[in-house]
């Protein structure tokens, strides 16, 4: 949801199956089992109008899409 001094440049999805398990914390809250992952998302602005979102843990990447805006 944008406010009155933003806009939304792009919606990203992305696929988190290439990520080993061990990554991945289990917990729950309120009676529910939820699984929770710690991430650095790293924004490169390329050439041509294009971003370049990445999800990296640890050091390793594990997902990148571009977008263009």
């Amino acid at each position: 949801m944008a406010c009155a001094d933003t806009a939304v440049n792009c919606e990203l999805e992305t696929d988190l199956l290439d990520v080993p398990k061990e990554h991945f914390l289990k917990n729950v809250f309120n009676g529910e089992p939820f699984s929770q992952i710690t991430y650095n998302l790293l924004l490169e602005n390329l050439p041509s109008d294009l971003m370049r979102f990445s999800i990296e843990i640890e050091g390793v990447e594990y997902s990148a899409v571009e977008a263009r805006y």
